[in-house]
């Protein structure tokens, strides 16, 4: 395999009615971190993508495993809801994916004013 060509050895394989596409897993992140980051009470986001392999029964697919630190008194349950559901309409629309698995662990709380949110008075 020619590594130049292709310099991730994580690619996600996408298949269209206009044919097949690889996207590298590192993009996929990105892409899902800058929307999380996008939703009101999510103060830091650090997303992991991993294929979840073809079987016979079913097609390879993604899984996303999201740690999040949110701002205090934020209700969790709605915002975990939302942020995966703005994931999976980013993937659904830019990549035609259904059905990716979304996994939403709140890894810290948070007071911090994000630092370009800060007032100068």
């Amino acid at each position: 395999r020619n590594r130049t060509l292709f310099p991730y050895t994580t690619l996600f394989r996408s298949q269209g009615a206009e044919g097949g596409v690889r996207v590298a897993l590192p993009a996929i992140r990105a892409m899902a971190e800058r929307t999380l980051l996008s939703l009101h009470g999510i103060r830091m986001a650090k997303v992991r993508a991993q294929r979840v392999r073809a079987s016979k029964k079913a097609p390879e697919t993604l899984r996303l495993v999201l740690d999040l630190t949110v701002s205090r008194g934020t209700p969790v349950a709605s915002l975990t809801e939302a942020a995966a559901a703005a994931i999976r309409t980013e993937l659904r629309e830019t990549m035609g994916l259904e059905d990716v698995a979304v996994e939403s662990h709140i890894t810290a709380f948070s007071d911090a004013v994000p630092a370009g949110k800060r007032r100068v008075v």
